[in-house]
C-alpha cells in the first residue's frame, strides 16, 4: 500500500504556488453570517427555545460545533441532539438561500470575484495542473459562485476527497435551493480517487467531532 506522501504527490502533481483560506467574513459580503451571528439564529431558534437544557447549553458554550458534540453525552438526549442539529440545518440554509441572491446591497460584481478566484490556479503559460482554495466556511459559497472558468482560461471546480452523486451538480449559475440530495459522503480510498489535474479545487477545512 503506497503511503500517505506518495498518494498526494500523485495525486496534485504541479500546482499553483498561490492560495486561498477564507473564514466568514468572505461569505458575509453575501448574506453569510458570522459566529456570533450563527450563534443568535442559533439561540432564538424554536427548538432551542422550547429546550431549556439546549438554551443554558448555548449560553454556556458559544461554538455550535462543540455544543453537538457535547449532546453526544448525558444530560443530553438523542431528542435534543436532533433538535440542535435541526437549528444549526436550520439556520445554514436560511444562509444558503441568502447567499444564492443576485439582488445583494451593495451590489457586488461576481465576474471581477471570480477572476480573482480563478488567479489563483495561475496563468496558462505556467501550466499549473491544479488550484487550491481552502475554506473554514460551512455555507455553499464556492459550489454557488465558482464558475465562468472559461473566460480566465482555467479549470473548473472540484470538491477532492468527496464523493459526487448521480444527478449533482456543482460550480455552475444554478445548482437550485438547497436540499437533502446535498449531501456528500467522503470518499473511502484516496488512492483510488484519479489525480487532480485540470481542476480548481475547493476544500473545507472542517472540525469532526
Amino acid at each position: 500500500m503506497p503511503n500517505s506522501d506518495a498518494i498526494v504527490s500523485r495525486m496534485i502533481g504541479k500546482f499553483s504556488n498561490r492560495v486561498l483560506l477564507t473564514g466568514a467574513g468572505w461569505s458575509r459580503n453575501w448574506g453569510g453570517q458570522l459566529a456570533n451571528e450563527v450563534w443568535s439564529s442559533l439561540i432564538g431558534h424554536q427548538r432551542i427555545r422550547s429546550n431549556g437544557r439546549l438554551r443554558d447549553l448555548l449560553l454556556k458554550e458559544a461554538a455550535f460545533e462543540q455544543a453537538m458534540g457535547m449532546t453526544r453525552a448525558a444530560p443530553y438526549t438523542a431528542l435534543d441532539r436532533q433538535d440542535l442539529e435541526q437549528a444549526v440545518l436550520d439556520t445554514f440554509i436560511a444562509m444558503d438561500r441568502e447567499i444564492c441572491r443576485p439582488d445583494h446591497r451593495p451590489w457586488i460584481n461576481i465576474y471581477n470575484v471570480q477572476e480573482l478566484l480563478f488567479r489563483f490556479w495561475g496563468q496558462p503559460h505556467e501550466r499549473n495542473g491544479a488550484g487550491y482554495l481552502f475554506t473554514l466556511n460551512q455555507d455553499l459559497f464556492f459550489e454557488r459562485h465558482l464558475y465562468n472558468e472559461h473566460v480566465a482560461g482555467a479549470p473548473g471546480g472540484a470538491l477532492p476527497g468527496l464523493a459526487v452523486r448521480s444527478g449533482q451538480r456543482w460550480f455552475n449559475t444554478n445548482i437550485g435551493p438547497y436540499s437533502a440530495d446535498f449531501v456528500m459522503q467522503p470518499i473511502s480510498d484516496l488512492s483510488a480517487q484519479a489525480r487532480l489535474q485540470n481542476q480548481d479545487e475547493c476544500h473545507k477545512v472542517a472540525r469532526v467531532l
